[in-house]
């Protein structure tokens, strides 16, 4: 079985704890496990595993689905410094000469979690990401639906290259990398978890890497995917495999008429939107945001016949 070293497990006791502890806790039991192996992913993993802030997830919003949070020195400074925290950057930085064992400790430490979340917390609010998300939902749309970000995978990198190839794209991963892969499915199971949790309104990928990747695999028309079934075609990838393992698939919904596709999760289906990056190397330009813009208003209310030119 190629996921034989996965596990199964769905977010324990979210009823009566926020979802933000959940899925945080889950990201650091993730580092423990995978953080020893010996191959390209204890590189991706040096960093401390993302940690959402409480208030990051909203039910029956519009989720923006990225690759991984990026990670910039001069933003926690900036981040610690409103916060007026003292702070070692060891805690972020997980390298090498960090053993596992003290990497235990720490994670199992909860003031230091605390502090972190803090951290992570105002982070975020500095960087251009999140405040091109807060005014792209603006745009799209000024009532009270609220939005929502997550991340497919925590790891914390300004190479989304890096990262795509390290778990994602390498064949190699599944015959011989069995704990990139693992990664990859377990990863997904916290995303899809979460998407369950939610039931957001929209889903809209704002990566080009990740939409790509889907769209090439709806095209590969996948046979049915059991556990000891090797990918045979082309377009197939790690992550769209990761996907229907953890029973997550994509419909095309007609979409040269609707402008959306859909995302199967637990039987429910969600409408989704597949774009490129809103900020980083390869943002959308002027003109494709607009249009983005554009579709996305019609998406979530069909009657809406606005104007959004830069006029208006």
């Amino acid at each position: 079985m190629i996921f034989k070293d996965c596990t199964d497990e769905k977010l324990e006791h979210c009823d009566d704890r926020k979802l933000e502890d959940c899925v945080n806790e889950e990201y650091r039991k993730l580092w423990v496990r995978y953080w020893k192996n010996s191959n390209g992913l204890r590189r991706l993993l040096e960093k401390w595993p993302f940690q959402y802030p409480r208030g990051t997830f909203k039910t029956n919003c519009i989720l923006f689905v990225g690759m991984n949070p990026s990670y910039n020195k001069k933003n926690i400074d900036e981040a610690v410094k409103k916060l007026n925290l003292a702070y070692d950057h060891r805690i972020f930085e997980l390298r090498h000469n960090l053993r596992l064992k003290v990497l235990k400790n720490v994670l199992k430490n909860p003031n230091t979690i605390k502090m972190i979340e803090r951290i992570e917390g105002e982070f975020f609010q500095c960087l251009p990401y999140y405040k091109e998300l807060k005014k792209l939902k603006e745009d799209i749309v000024k009532d009270n639906i609220p939005f929502a970000y997550v991340d497919l995978f925590p790891i914390r990198s300004k190479n989304q290259d890096e990262v795509k190839k390290g778990l994602m794209l390498e064949k190699a991963s599944y015959t011989n990398n069995k704990k990139e892969i693992c990664f990859v499915k377990e990863s997904i199971r916290v995303f899809k978890d979460i998407i369950t949790k939610l039931k957001p309104r929209y889903i809209v990928v704002v990566n080009g890497s990740i939409s790509s990747m889907i769209m090439d695999g709806m095209e590969a028309n996948y046979p049915s995917m059991k556990d000891n079934d090797p990918p045979s075609k082309a377009k197939e990838n790690n992550l769209m495999y990761a996907f229907k393992s953890n029973k997550i698939t994509f419909k095309p919904n007609n979409f040269d008429k609707t402008g959306y596709r859909l995302m199967s999760v637990e039987n429910q289906e969600y409408p989704l939107v597949l774009s490129g990056m809103i900020t980083g190397r390869r943002p959308l330009d002027k003109a494709s945001r607009e249009l983005l813009i554009w579709a996305l208003r019609r998406i979530v209310d069909p009657a809406d016949k606005i104007d959004i030119s830069p006029e208006r």
